[in-house]
């Protein structure tokens, strides 16, 4: 095992460190600008290690380009509509940065935010935020941490936060994946399995409308591991609820595999629809449909869909949460 620090750029005169974890079976590196998974890299059956997720080779990329590329997002995960939202009695109005949605925390969530960080034994970094009260419109003081650790042949990532009131807290991983490579291009000739028998339905502001709505006899329906085939921006409302289960499994031709384990209640399916901009690592041209994030987190626009699991968090309830990532290959 082994962990190696080193200068990624600078932001703003900062320096921006890229934190490198490495048990020999996988390797992953993350940076301090937005908590950001920038390379994975995990074998095939042979052996023949990849890196598979999307990312790029400098800072000023990760900081103007869009598409959250590995970023860690909040406060709010997804979609917020109108970008407000009610809470004990007092309405929040947030940032619109998607037509009239609040976005992935807003206008500059904590995916555009340099986290401070510390090693944690041979095989983890921790990175902990600090949010002010008010932040992007959001209630409440959060103290937040997140760990990447890995263990054998699985990433963990483990979410905490210390909240000073009432909040709402609604954290991913927007990682973009491609067994394959991330320079593999198209990756809906993956196959992929998602033990949810419901999903919600969306406008074309990708807002849920109504309550989730059954998979069956339609295209949502990944019950049965079968070919992705095409587009998808959806959530899906896992059957085993809030306990810690199976979310997903993705697989590539080339045999790897990713199953995704998490005690949150959903996960949002994107398979890179809209991914444009400029190259990614070494040069490497984005591809629509190139990738698929596994976004595991409560339901968009959950606040104001009260019969759907609550994401309120305060000073007598801190959040925490887990999702692992498992790499094998057949």
């Amino acid at each position: 095992m082994s962990i190696k620090i080193t200068e990624f750029g600078k932001l703003n005169e900062k320096t921006i460190s890229k934190i490198t974890l490495d048990n020999g079976i996988i390797s992953a590196s993350v940076i301090d600008f937005g908590a950001t998974l920038c390379e994975l890299f995990v074998p095939d059956k042979n052996g023949v290690k990849k890196d598979i997720v999307c990312g790029y080779d400098n800072i000023e990329n990760y900081a103007t380009e869009s598409g959250y590329l590995g970023a860690t997002v909040g406060r709010y995960a997804n979609r917020i509509n109108g970008a407000k939202f009610s809470l004990n009695g007092k309405e929040y109005v947030l940032y619109k940065n998607e037509r009239n949605s609040n976005l992935h925390g807003g206008k500059i969530g904590f995916s555009h935010k340099i986290w401070d960080f510390e090693i944690k034994g041979e095989n983890a970094v921790c990175f902990s935020l600090f949010s002010k009260d008010g932040d992007e419109g959001f209630p409440g003081d959060l103290d937040l941490k997140v760990t990447y650790e890995l263990k054998d042949n699985q990433l963990g990532i483990t979410y905490d936060g210390d909240a000073s009131c009432d909040t709402i807290i609604n954290m991913t991983n927007h990682s973009y994946f491609n067994m394959d490579g991330y320079d593999a291009g198209n990756a809906l000739s993956h196959t992929l399995y998602i033990p949810a028998s419901y999903y919600d339905k969306v406008n074309s502001d990708s807002i849920p409308i109504g309550k989730p709505v059954s998979v069956k006899n339609t295209e949502f329906d990944f019950t049965t591991e079968r070919e992705i085939g095409i587009g998808y921006d959806h959530n899906f409302v896992l059957d085993k609820g809030q306990e810690y289960g199976l979310a997903a499994k993705l697989k590539g031709k080339s045999g790897r595999i990713c199953t995704a384990y998490t005690d949150l209640p959903a996960i949002q399916i994107y398979t890179a629809c809209s991914l444009k901009g400029k190259p990614m690592k070494n040069n490497v041209e984005k591809v629509k449909f190139g990738a698929v994030c596994l976004e595991t987190q409560f339901s968009p626009d959950t606040p104001n869909r009260p019969y759907m699991p609550q994401c309120v968090y305060g000073p007598d309830k801190k959040f925490h949460s887990v999702t692992n990532f498992v790499f094998t290959a057949e």
